[in-house]
């Protein structure tokens, strides 16, 4: 999941947050999306801030950020109930359940359960990558006064995903199939406390825990992480705004070493202090708004970084406005480029690569010399209502990346009587950078009272360049073109259908080949409190390929698939 490029299993440029709650591991600077997961029913909103956000978010927010916001319990009264079966999907569940809290609170509690097959291999047969989990939760919202809020939220949950690997071996045929089974297990617990008066002052604290383990045949992990954060927002004038903050994570882990993967040191903590500020200004009669900032970091690899943006816009008249931005953003290093290990693959013997009578083991080595990876992005865009029920959002970016993570492949390690047999060491640099340009355009068209369409649009395109010409500027997967039409009718009252296509471009450096997908979702209201919904998705092909596998990972394709579901409010 990326925006703008950088796509593959290590995408680590785009900020993923639930709840204030960020959800990228240090180990990779990336998110484990098998574990991340809600019940649809209790989100409130999905903000999708594309480009850098570093400014208010911080390190990672380099192409975009999701924020994903749930509903408060206040919200959510009442029973639901929901399960079904399919194709792909064996069996799954959600049940939550919600009522008043005292006099100025409420709760929710909530549990969710799946069980999924796996995909398929590109001969079409069934690999190894089920999927199940069980989480559950509870949340607490209470009014404590008319400029007071308090929430309390906590889950855990409890899974297994297999992975298909394809992982080196010594000897002939020098690699393996292995078929891994990961147990996946977490908690998290979050505070958050706001009072004031949003046209004068307002404050919030939030407080967070994350812990979560996860193990495999490739690399195992177990992580806490303790974050503190508190904001200021103060009406100066009304024209001026200003907000503040400052913020601590420590995150401590623990990472079991295997044949294939090591770290230097099996516990080790990380430790990041921030602040910023963004002041934003209304100016000539409120029609243009200003807003500068800057948030300053400092983490345990790198010192100091510095985050500033400047954005402008300028409302036309009530209906249309077009803003600029130009921002700096910054994806520290992580633990593995730091100071891990991993067995890449093994040049067979006597071979044009290997001339020797003996293989050789490339080893990937972390270093402590590897920086941040830089980004400078200036964008521009229009925001309007061209009628009533036609909304347009356009924008065009140019970003230039510097310092990109490339390789450098050491001298070769003869043998000795620990390893018969040659290690080439092979390790990360800042020595990649990539121009890239695109355009983006959303239209969100109401046709009638029961008709509603939406469609996007994007174009890419980069320039790579590197300090060694052998060596790849990072997995910087951009398909040229992208479309996305969604399509929303309810014919009646008691009846909804929604067909979702979608065009991804061919990308070359996979390679992986151009695609076409049909979603469709046809749901029946049998009576006030139950509905019957019956969804297909993929249905234009048996299965296709969505990405080129990376590191060790086996790739499986997505299947077409169908599944069917009752769901029950009361």
């Amino acid at each position: 999941v990326t925006a703008r490029g950088f796509n593959g299993s290590f995408a680590n440029k785009l900020l993923v947050l639930v709840d204030g709650r960020s959800v990228y591991t240090p180990l990779y600077s990336g998110v484990y999306w098998n574990v991340q997961d809600v019940l649809l029913e209790d989100i409130d909103r999905i903000e999708v801030i594309r480009g850098p956000g570093a400014t208010l978010w911080g390190a990672n927010a380099v192409n975009g950020v999701i924020n994903i916001l749930t509903k408060s319990a206040s919200e959510t009264k009442g029973l639901f109930v929901s399960g079904g079966s399919g194709s792909y999907d064996r069996a799954n569940g959600e049940i939550r359940f919600g009522r008043s809290l005292m006099e100025n609170g409420a709760f929710r509690v909530y549990g969710k359960w799946f069980e999924r097959n796996g995909f398929a291999d590109v001969s079409g047969k069934t690999t190894q990558d089920a999927w199940k989990m069980l989480r559950g939760g509870v949340r607490a919202d209470w009014e404590l006064s008319p400029n007071s809020k308090l929430t309390l939220q906590g889950e855990a949950y409890d899974g297994e995903a297999n992975t298909v690997y394809r992982l080196p071996s010594i000897s002939f045929p020098y690699s393996q199939v292995l078929n891994s089974n990961s147990p996946l297990r977490g908690t998290n617990a979050v505070a958050r406390f706001s009072t004031g008066r949003p046209d004068q002052s307002t404050w919030t604290l939030q407080l967070y825990h994350d812990w979560y383990e996860r193990h495999d045949d490739f690399i195992g992990e177990s992580r806490h992480t303790y974050d503190i954060d508190v904001q200021h927002n103060w009406t100066l004038s009304r024209q001026v705004n200003l907000t503040s903050g400052v913020g601590y994570r420590r995150s401590t882990d623990n990472v079991d070493s295997t044949e294939f993967s090591a770290v230097e040191s099996p516990r080790r903590s990380f430790n990041l202090f921030n602040a910023f500020v963004q002041t934003t200004a209304l100016l000539f009669d409120n029609r243009v708004q200003l807003t500068f900032g800057s948030k300053l970091e400092h983490n345990d690899y790198t010192g100091y970084e510095f985050q500033p943006s400047l954005r402008l816009l300028w409302a036309l008249n009530d209906r249309h406005s077009v803003w600029s931005s130009v921002s700096r953003a910054i994806r520290t290093p992580s633990r593995g480029e730091n100071d891990g290990r991993a067995w890449l693959y093994v040049v067979p013997p006597l071979t044009t690569a290997n001339p020797t009578d003996l293989a050789m083991k490339v080893e990937y080595q972390g270093t402590p010399d590897f920086k941040s990876e830089t980004l400078i992005s200036y964008e521009s865009g229009y925001r309007g209502n061209l009628t009533n029920r036609l909304w347009i959002d356009a924008s065009v970016y140019y970003n230039s990346y510097n310092g990109i993570i490339t390789g450098n492949s050491g001298s070769p390690v003869p043998p000795d009587a620990d390893h018969p047999y040659f290690i080439i060491p092979f390790t990360p640099a800042n020595g990649g950078s990539v121009e890239s340009y695109g355009l983006e355009i959303a239209a969100d068209v109401q046709v009638s009272s029961s008709v509603r369409t939406k469609m996007a649009y994007s174009y890419g395109h980069d320039n790579k360049q590197r300090d060694n010409a052998n060596i790849s500027a990072g997995s910087f997967y951009l398909p040229r073109h992208q479309l996305s039409l969604q399509l929303n009718t309810s014919p009646a009252k008691w009846i909804e259908i929604g067909n979702w296509v979608r065009f991804v471009d061919a990308i070359p450096e996979g390679p992986v080949p151009s695609y076409w997908t049909l979603d469709s979702r046809l749901a029946i209201s049998l009576t006030k409190q139950l509905e019957f919904a019956l969804i297909g998705k993929d249905l234009l092909e048996s299965q296709h390929q969505e990405f080129q596998a990376d590191l060790n990972n086996v790739y499986s394709e997505p299947e077409r698939r169908i599944v069917g579901s009752f769901t029950w409010r009361y």
